[in-house]
């Protein structure tokens, strides 16, 4: 079963559910545009951080203990996958997004306008230890995250620029 745009309206026998988005953008060279929930599509960087299976679960456990959130922070946000999963699964919650590499977050803010969400996020850069940064923001009803858990050396590093803080501990641990 194709969609009027000719893609798979399908996948592995099951209609996808939820909207149709505006899209309107193209990966540059070295991107690629991935469907992520339903047809929500996440630009993600060929080589770079991609998002995982660990970006799915926080954001569906975090979502099903709070299944009524409307204000959402998603620290740490990266290329924008825990908060995009977030937005599926909650339609009327907005959210904020804080990320400290500028390449994930000018990919975030393509992935929110591919998908026509513009209205309902706020994606700032920065570090989240900062506390100026969110001090004049009201509170949230969820707050989620996925932070790279490896300490420096104690895993194979990742060879992508991009990729090595979304996975190794180079900014601090959560306790900072």
């Amino acid at each position: 079963m194709r969609d009027e745009e000719g893609e798979d309206a399908r996948f592995h026998g099951w209609l996808r559910p939820g909207p149709r988005p505006p899209g309107g953008l193209a990966p540059e060279p070295g991107e690629t545009l991935d469907y992520h929930c339903g047809y929500f599509k996440i630009f993600q960087e060929v080589k770079g951080h991609r998002y995982s299976t660990d970006d799915l679960l926080t954001a569906f456990y975090g979502t099903l203990w709070a299944p009524r959130a409307e204000r959402i922070l998603d620290l740490g946000s990266g290329i924008g996958s825990v908060a995009l999963a977030a937005a599926w699964r909650l339609p009327g919650a907005t959210l904020v997004t804080l990320e400290a590499q500028e390449r994930s977050v000018r990919l975030a803010r393509k992935t929110v306008a591919y998908n026509g969400l513009e209205n309902r996020y706020r994606i700032l850069q920065g570090d989240l230890r900062d506390a100026s940064l969110l001090e004049k923001e009201p509170g949230f009803d969820l707050v989620l995250g996925s932070p790279p858990y490896f300490p420096a050396g104690t895993a194979i590093p990742a060879v992508h620029p991009q990729a090595v803080p979304a996975r190794m501990e180079m900014r601090g641990d959560v306790r900072d």
